[in-house]
């Protein structure tokens, strides 16, 4: 998976959200194949996708459903590997 660039206060919303985006789609793609340490890493960025969401007050209700409804489709994908 890819690493997570813990995000300066200068990222956009727009970018933090593409990164989500990128980060979903990869583990999406890649899942398959990962090994137990693997799951573990992308647990721990997927938290600090998750975390760096709090800095972002301006989210719409539409982002934030977008970005729940990634956090609910990787967690369905970790509990069926």
């Amino acid at each position: 998976a890819m690493m997570v660039m813990m995000a300066s206060c200068q990222q956009s919303k727009e970018d933090y959200i593409k990164e989500f985006e990128s980060f979903v789609e990869e583990v999406s793609d890649e899942c398959a194949e990962y090994t137990e340490e693997q799951w573990e890493d992308v647990a721990k960025e997927f938290e600090a996708l998750v975390k760096q969401a709090e800095q972002y007050q301006d989210l719409t209700t539409e982002e934030k459903l977008e970005l729940a409804g990634m956090q609910v489709f990787k967690q369905r994908r970790v509990s069926i590997r």
